[in-house]
């Protein structure tokens, strides 16, 4: 019988068939599961957080199919994988530890308390917002967080970040465009 695939001495994967993709993700499951859970407790110093992260790289790695007969290392591949996602869960964190502070503060000013849906609704527009800044040039979101975040005008933010005030006025053009097209593109 003909193997699916064979790990090389290099630790190379090569597919003796591209039908056998699926095998192989069910033995990059067995091979490495134990081992990236393991990982990640020590890391988080949580073993639940650690299954959990372990489950969605595993579903990530399901759900892109890409090009796996290019993995020559499962293990860091899988850490780099665990570590993004990693990276993604804190910034959600963060965006919902903003948020929930910003809201104690609005209880002072005696506004309706807003429901559980509009926290949610307002955390997943605040994440969406963060990706969409993400996909642009480090000035862009620079002047789009020193506008909206921190209040700074156009002149100050130009100063800051030693370009012109025009030039600042472009930025933030271009990040509010591509808001707006993450918005249009999501259901809310």
């Amino acid at each position: 019988m003909v193997q699916p695939f064979t790990m090389s001495t290099n630790k190379q994967i090569v597919f003796h068939h591209p039908a056998h993709k699926n095998g192989f993700i069910s033995s990059l499951y067995e091979n490495h599961h134990y081992w990236l859970t393991g990982w990640l407790s020590k890391k988080l110093g949580c073993s639940q957080n650690a299954r959990d992260l372990t489950h969605d790289t595993f579903v990530n790695v399901i759900s892109k199919q890409n090009d796996l007969t290019q993995i020559k290392e499962p293990r860091p591949w899988l850490l780099t994988i665990a570590k993004r996602l990693l990276i993604d869960k804190r910034r959600r964190f963060l965006l919902e530890q903003a948020y929930l502070e910003a809201l104690k503060l609005s209880l002072d000013d005696a506004e309706p308390i807003p429901s559980a849906e509009d926290v949610y609704l307002a955390i997943n527009a605040l994440d969406t917002i963060s990706q969409a800044l993400d996909k642009l040039p480090k000035h862009v979101r620079q002047a789009f967080i020193l506008r909206h975040i921190d209040g700074l005008t156009q002149s100050a933010i130009a100063e800051q970040l030693g370009v012109s005030a025009t030039m600042v006025q472009k930025y933030l053009i271009q990040s509010l465009v591509a808001c707006q097209q993450v918005f249009e593109t999501e259901s809310y």
